[in-house]
């Protein structure tokens, strides 16, 4: 079977909240990477909502690996572009440096580092 052209293919995409602007799936393979602004018949603004669209198969999505690692494992899910998936480094935390840190994030910071 021929492979089909990225706009062929049903996309789901994902519209940020804050600033209204639709996210682009990005790859990268090699040292190289893609950007690319994907077009398709359902924009959702809540990654739980463009999850289940894929999963009813409306379409493909661009997601983190950990949200379907257990779709994956029992074939509901397919991961396609497996050599363009990036790794992610993880979450960051970015907070003013002071000498006193206040509890509450002493605690949230202890907690995110487990």
């Amino acid at each position: 079977m021929a492979a089909l052209p990225i706009h062929a293919i049903c996309c789901i995409g994902y519209r940020n909240l804050g600033s209204g602007t639709l996210m682009p799936w990005e790859f990268e393979t090699d040292g190289r990477a893609l950007r690319l602004q994907v077009q398709g018949p359902l924009i959702c603004n809540s990654s739980d909502l463009a999850l289940a669209a894929v999963r009813a198969g409306c379409g493909v999505g661009w997601t983190m690996a950990e949200d379907v690692t257990h779709d994956i494992a029992t074939g509901q899910l397919e991961q396609v572009l497996d050599d363009w998936s990036q790794p992610y480094p993880g979450a960051f935390l970015y907070h003013p440096s002071r000498r006193q840190v206040p509890p509450p994030l002493q605690t949230l910071i202890a907690y995110l580092k487990q």
